[in-house]
């Protein structure tokens, strides 16, 4: 079994509590911003450090 990173964890709960397709967050160390809105997630987030903003982000989905 392999061991999942931060990130992969943040987008498996967001996609399982939320139900987004796909979710990214730019962390700045793999994918720039761009590179990942060109891949046109549900959402995109530059961390999930701010609740109220994930949130209201799902909110509008």
């Amino acid at each position: 079994m392999s061991r999942l990173s931060r990130r992969q964890v943040h987008r498996h709960c967001l996609r399982q509590i939320f139900g987004a397709r796909s979710v990214a967050v730019c962390m700045g160390r793999f994918d720039s911003h761009d590179a990942l809105a060109a891949q046109k997630p549900d959402a995109l987030f530059a961390d999930l450090s701010n609740m109220e903003l994930v949130l209201s982000t799902f909110d509008e989905l």
